[in-house]
Parts: C-alpha cells; structure tokens; sequence
C-alpha cells in the first residue's frame, strides 16, 4: 500500500475479479458471498471507500474500470478506463483519489 499525490493504491494477490463479482460491487445491495479464495466481500462493503475517495479505480485479471462520483451514477456505473497507476502482475491492484480530509475535522 502506497500514499502519494491524493491517492492511496493498494495491491493485493487475490484470485481477481470475476464477472459476477464486477456485476455484484456495480449493485446497490451485495450479492457476493464470502470465499476462501477471496479477500471481504465486494459490495456495500466495497462501497464505503466513496467515504473517503471521489474516484476508485481498479484492475484485475482482464477488467478495467473506475467508479467516479463526479458523474451522474458514477459509484455503480463504472468506466472502462486504462489503470492509471503502475500494475503488478497476478495482483488486484485499486487506486483511491482520496478526498482532502481537512474538511472532515
């Protein structure tokens, strides 16, 4: 895990993303059950870094996508977009444009 320039990236050695599990965290309410093969669960779970992040950007296996804030429906409709930040390979990698934090105290 790295901080740097407002973005926090974090990289961990998972099984990856699964169509199912990139349909689950684009939901509302989750539908991902727990696997010993996984690390949490995607869902709301996954949902609460917008408490901190106005963009999440993530890659794994052949899926990459970001949830945006700034666009209408952007934290279940995500973009396909290129990973912005360097990748390591057989890792999840996501990046989080972390929000200022001064205006939380």
């Amino acid at each position: 895990m790295t901080h740097r320039h407002g973005c926090l990236h974090i990289d961990y050695n998972e099984v990856g993303f699964t169509t199912r599990d990139v349909e689950a965290i684009c939901k509302i309410s989750s539908t991902v059950t727990a696997s010993v093969d996984q690390t949490g669960e995607k869902g709301i779970g996954f949902k609460s870094v917008f408490r901190i992040a106005d963009a999440v950007s993530v890659l794994s296996r052949h899926y990459s996508f970001q949830f945006d804030t700034t666009r209408r429906l952007g934290m279940v409709t995500p973009q396909w977009v290129e990973y912005p930040d360097g990748a390591r390979p057989g890792f999840t990698s996501i990046l989080l444009r972390v929000r200022c934090l001064r205006s939380w105290a």
